[in-house]
Formats: structure tokens, C-alpha cells, sequence
């Protein structure tokens, strides 16, 4: 599937939540589709504070979605004077937001959903599309600083805790690296932190470093520089929420409140 280029139709069931509306601004030069997923940019991620549409693929631009957006807002900047449209300024437009159960499209392949993953967390492949899977993958590296870039993996699978009541599920797991010594491997030394959490121990640079969980930071050949970051993403796509029902056209999504992969560190 293919991600909205108009308003849809999507249709819902009632919801009994206690916040089932929301109003949040729109991140610069993003269009939010009438019927499509809307996440909200946290403070590791790209337009931190603002709505985007789910955007899997690249390292932090996954936010959490929050709901769907009740109209088509247009804050790309190209329909001045339109009806819910911005100037393209971060914040120009604000997004209602409707949240509670919704019908959405189904993957294919492996990440089809069925009736046995009722009541399991979904993830969106697109505003419109939910998949069975988050993409099980490490994203490359996002590098600031001025020292050597593609030099730091991440691999192993992360641990998570999935809540399943009412929606509240996992997101995905973000690492943050930080060089705290400069120096070649085996002397530079690092601090990590995970999903925005408080920075660990300060450890010495490796080829391998284990750290909780299954998870290994992995540091090639260079001089690193003091300063320098490098961040990771594990699964591309970011979650949608709970699955209610699958039907032959679609699949009902649970989208309330949701919380953070609970990784211990």
C-alpha cells in the first residue's frame, strides 16, 4: 500500500476513552490527510513537539501515533488562504486529532495481519496501512560531530514489555551514544542512553560492548571525538496500537495512550 495523496474515509467505532480529541500543531512544510494516522515527534526525533504523518524507513523520524486527523490540513505552504492551511511555518496549522478504535488497510506478506494477532500491537507501514511487525531492524546511524560516521553498529534484539490493555503498547527503542574521551578504539570512552532515559555508566570503546538486554554497541577502526553523538533506531516503522478485529478488508486499531519499550539499563 501507498501512503494517503487525499482525504479518506476511514471509518471508526465508538470510543468510550476519556480524551478521544485532541489538538496538537503541525510540524513546517507537512501535510496531515483527512482519515490518515497522525504521530506526534518526540524529543529524540525529527520536528520534536509537532504532528507528522507516521513516517517509517529512516533513523528518529518515527513518532508514536497519537490518532487520526478529523480534517485535511495542509501547512506545506502551497495553499495560502486554503480552508485548515498554513503558511508552512512549524506550528502555522493545528491538527484535530480524534483517537479510539479506527479501520485501517493491512500489509501483505509477512506482515499481514491475522485473526491470531488480535489484541497484539500493530505498527504503521504508512497513515493508512498497518503491518504485523515493526521492521526488526537497527537503522544507521544519525552522526553529529565531526569525528568519523558509519563507524558505530548497533546489533543484537531488543527485550521489550508490551502492555496490551486498552492500548497501552511498546514503541520503538531508540539508543543514544555519546563519545565522553576522544581517541582510537579501545581508548575513547562512551555513555549511552535509552529512549531519552538518563545516560549510563561511562564505558570504554570496544569492537564489541554488550550491553543489557541481547544488545551489543559495535565500534570500528577510527579516532573518535569528544562530543560527538550517534544515534540508532530499532524498527522502522512506529507503533499504531492494539488490534481489534480483522476483517477481510481491514483491520481494526485501538489507538489510545501508549508507552515507551520498558528496556532496564
Amino acid at each position: 500500500m501507498t501512503a494517503l495523496a487525499a482525504p479518506r474515509n476511514t471509518p471508526q467505532q465508538d470510543d468510550n476513552t476519556v480524551v478521544s480529541e485532541l489538538q496538537l500543531p503541525i510540524a513546517a512544510s507537512t501535510i496531515c490527510h483527512q482519515g490518515g494516522m497522525v504521530g506526534f515527534a518526540g524529543p529524540t526525533q525529527a520536528n520534536p513537539g509537532y504532528a507528522v504523518p507516521p513516517a517509517t524507513g529512516s533513523a528518529l523520524v518515527t513518532p508514536q501515533v497519537v490518532g487520526v486527523a478529523e480534517f485535511e490540513y495542509d501547512n506545506s505552504g502551497n495553499n495560502p488562504g486554503g480552508l485548515h492551511a498554513g503558511n508552512g511555518a512549524a506550528g502555522a496549522v493545528v491538527v484535530q486529532i480524534k483517537r479510539g478504535c479506527f479501520k485501517f488497510l493491512n500489509s501483505t506478506a509477512g506482515d499481514l495481519i491475522g485473526q491470531a494477532n488480535v489484541f497484539q500491537p500493530c505498527w504503521a507501514a504508512d497513515d493508512q496501512t498497518v503491518a504485523l511487525t515493526s521492521g526488526n531492524t537497527w537503522t544507521t546511524a544519525v552522526h553529529t560531530g565531526t569525528g568519523p560516521a558509519g563507524t558505530v553498529t548497533m546489533t543484537g534484539t531488543p527485550l521489550t514489555t508490551v502492555e496490551t490493555i486498552r492500548g497501552l503498547v511498546g514503541q520503538p527503542i531508540f539508543i543514544n551514544i555519546v563519545i565522553v574521551l576522544g581517541g582510537a578504539v579501545a581508548t575513547a570512552t562512551f555513555q549511552y542512553a535509552v529512549n531519552g532515559g538518563g545516560m549510563s555508566a561511562t564505558t570504554t570503546t570496544a569492537a564489541s560492548v554488550a550491553i543489557p538486554n541481547g544488545l551489543t554497541i559495535n565500534f570500528a577502526a577510527g579516532t573518535y571525538v569528544l562530543g560527538d553523538t550517534y544515534s540508532f533506531q530499532y524498527g522502522a516503522r512506529p507503533i499504531a496500537g492494539m488490534v481489534i478485529q480483522v476483517d477481510s478488508d481491514g483491520v481494526w486499531v485501538e489507538i489510545l495512550s501508549q508507552s515507551p519499550n520498558m528496556v532496564t539499563v
